[in-house]
């Protein structure tokens, strides 16, 4: 993909986390990552 394309999907996923849109971006990963990939989670610890 190209790196517009990438950035378009990251705003909205953004979009879509409500309250955490303002958090910084490693806890917006942690947040999108439970909600569309939570078995990623124990693969990070």
């Amino acid at each position: 993909r190209s790196g517009e394309v990438c950035r378009q999907r990251w705003n909205q996923m953004v979009r879509a986390i409500g309250g955490h849109r303002e958090k910084p971006f490693i806890e917006q990963v942690e947040v999108l990552s439970r909600r569309y990939c939570p078995e990623m989670i124990e693969y990070r610890k």
